[in-house]
């Protein structure tokens, strides 16, 4: 007995061994590529091979990592390690991630910091390239809005452990800076922060597992952007569904996190409109809304595009730009109901006109520029705007 017993040891070792690749390769037969959801990327293809890249070794690196990202039952391994380091380990921050039994935040230095002078000067370049922008926006007889929202990290400050660096010292100094330069070069500016400070519970109007703003959040920008532009946002009714939003933080958390989250959508029905994505037609929802399951930010207007531009033949209403981040996408369904035209530019995406050139061509009545404070001094894609 003790005999086949070590026997059948080493048997199962090696046999474990080769089914593991056996079974790798059968999945690589079957689907050679792929996206994992947790982690937001696409995994590695198949590497191609050269002379050169043999003789660096790169090919040996880029098999390793095609190894490591189609193993077999990868996202089952990888959920396991999460759970290990939630509840046998006991972390407090796990996938850069912060757990919370109310909030998911990101752990602090998952963003780069600036320096002092370095953010000063991003800040000005910043504010330099929007002058043209406000030229331009003068010539059309268009009123300018740059406005500052709060990411989540900002709003949920108070959830960060006493002990941990809180990244909210950060974007401070980050609005502060940009909000001085828009001044000092005469943009016209509003910092939403103060507005979602006051409220008395912030968790209706900001995601408690994404980084994004909720449908509420993106409403009361949106009121408070028209009530700045002089005009009377129309009321609007938003609920609750009985979907699961699969935000930013719980998604790499393979859904162990016991914070959950409702995804928000309008009770009221749109306009009639027709729709154009990066100048084809389109029939993407506004808001895609699914009664049961999971949702995604992505939902709100399809996620992030280049251009969209909404038509609902309402000449008498104005029109509007709306140019930005993600942030842009839960608020553009909002602006459906009061204008005419909207049209939203997302830079990092958008490879058409500078944005003078566009409201020239365009000629709105408004022009909102809306990004969050741990992005805006970005000097790349709507950080580069002139």
């Amino acid at each position: 007995m003790k005999t086949k017993t070590k026997l059948l040891l080493p048997l199962l070792f090696f046999a474990a061994l080769l089914l593991v690749p056996a079974l790798t390769l059968y999945g690589l037969v079957e689907s050679p590529s792929g996206w994992s959801v947790e982690e937001n990327r696409a995994l590695a293809d198949v590497p191609e091979g050269s002379l050169q890249s043999m003789l660096d070794g790169t090919l040996v690196q880029n098999l390793e990592t095609f190894y490591s990202d189609h193993i077999f039952a990868r996202r089952q391994l990888l959920k396991l390690d999460t759970l290990l380091q939630m509840k046998l380990l006991h972390r407090p921050a796990v996938h850069d991630v912060v757990l919370g039994d109310t909030v998911l935040l990101p752990a602090p230095g998952f963003s780069a910091k600036l320096s002092g002078e370095a953010r000063e000067a991003q800040a000005v370049s910043i504010a330099e390239g929007l002058q043209s922008v406000k030229s331009a926006a003068d010539e059309v007889g268009a009123q300018l809005l740059y406005t500052l929202v709060p990411e989540q990290r900002t709003v949920y400050a108070a959830y960060y452990p006493d002990w941990m660096e809180n990244p909210a010292l950060e974007t401070k100094k980050n609005r502060d800076a940009l909000l001085s330069a828009l001044q000092e070069a005469g943009i016209p500016a509003f910092d939403m922060t103060g507005v979602f400070a006051a409220l008395e519970d912030p968790i209706p109007y900001y995601s408690r597992v994404d980084h994004h703003y909720t449908l509420r959040g993106a409403y009361l920008t949106y009121e408070t952007v028209c009530e700045a532009f002089g005009l009377q946002a129309s009321e609007r009714t938003i609920m609750d569904t009985g979907s699961e939003l699969l935000g930013t933080y719980n998604r790499k958390l393979y859904g162990l996190s016991p914070v959950r989250e409702a995804m928000q959508v309008l009770q009221d029905a749109f306009p009639d409109y027709t729709r154009e994505d990066n100048g084809k037609a389109s029939d993407t929802p506004l808001i895609q809304i699914h009664a049961s399951g999971q949702s995604l930010y992505t939902d709100y207007m399809g996620g992030d595009i280049g251009e969209t531009i909404v038509k609902t033949n309402r000449p008498e209403l104005p029109k509007i730009l709306i140019v930005g981040d993600s942030f842009t996408n839960a608020l553009e369904p909002l602006a459906v109901f009061d204008f005419d035209e909207m049209h939203s530019l997302d830079y990092r995406h958008f490879d058409g006109a500078a944005l003078s050139d566009y409201i020239r061509a365009y000629r709105p009545g408004y022009v909102l520029i809306l990004r969050d404070d741990v992005s805006c001094l970005n000097r790349t894609g709507n950080g580069a705007i002139s």
